[in-house]
């Protein structure tokens, strides 16, 4: 009897930080909990550091890629970078693109775009004074955009709708670790 080979889904997760803090040790909670027979995760980080030692050692494999500012001075850098994302998802097979930040929400989805690969957008941040809001702008491009609050996805609405491709979904907690302490308080 012949087995039925199992697909492993494979998702490419561009970052911005090569040290661990909250965004980071969220990454590491989801791969350390990940089904490794459905899942297999690729990390994008502009250089080595803590981060990508830690992912390493679950399982993540790691390309050191620093993604340029978006402006026409580095537009070569840009193009360059578009095109080694694009080689590194068709030698990889990449199924699934997730990002965070602005610039490598952008740089995936035209990486994504032209390998006929999905993106996810996860947002974690509030745009605040006059900061512009590149992910709105370009909102079009991402399959799914996640945000980790409500007042984040607040961001997205357009006429006072939440357009379906922007979800929420709070970020998890590893319970085992961070068990909440009761204190038993007596009243005066």
């Amino acid at each position: 009897m012949k087995q039925k080979k199992q697909n492993i889904a494979r998702i490419l997760y561009l970052h911005n930080k090569s040290e661990i803090s909250g965004g980071e040790r969220s990454l590491l909670n989801l791969w350390s909990n990940l089904n490794k027979k459905k899942y297999k995760p690729y990390l994008v980080i502009p250089s080595e550091g803590q981060f990508g030692n830690e992912a390493n050692k679950q399982g993540v494999e790691i390309l050191n890629l620093c993604v340029p500012k978006l402006n026409l001075r580095n537009i070569k850098r840009i193009i360059q970078c578009i095109i080694t994302l694009r080689r590194y998802i068709i030698v990889n097979k990449i199924n699934i693109i997730h990002s965070y930040t602005p610039r490598n929400n952008i740089l995936g989805a035209f990486a994504g775009k032209i390998s006929g690969v999905p993106i996810i957008w996860h947002e974690r941040n509030l745009i605040f004074g006059k900061e512009k809001d590149i992910s709105k702008r370009f909102m079009l491009l991402p399959e799914i955009i996640i945000c980790n609050s409500a007042a984040v996805a607040e961001r997205f609405k357009k006429k006072n709708r939440m357009p379906n491709k922007v979800q929420t979904i709070l970020n998890g907690v590893d319970v085992s670790k961070f068990l909440p302490v009761v204190f038993n308080v007596q009243p005066g």
